[in-house]
């Protein structure tokens, strides 16, 4: 989203993964993960925290 202030997060798409249910199938997970990769240059360790949602869709394949 770009502001005054510059290029920011879109606080509807945030908002969208803070109110998501823990994910509970292969799908939900790749959700996830795409959510917080389209976020991850606004998300400081954006990768260190999303790491086990990853390992898990690496797992299941």
């Amino acid at each position: 989203m770009l502001t005054s202030r510059g290029i920011e997060a879109n606080p509807e798409k945030c908002q969208a993964i803070i109110d998501m249910r823990s994910p509970t199938s292969v799908k939900e997970v790749q959700q996830l993960t795409g959510r917080i990769a389209a976020l991850s240059r606004f998300l400081s360790c954006a990768g260190e925290k999303a790491f086990h949602f990853f390992a898990t869709l690496k797992k299941s394949e």
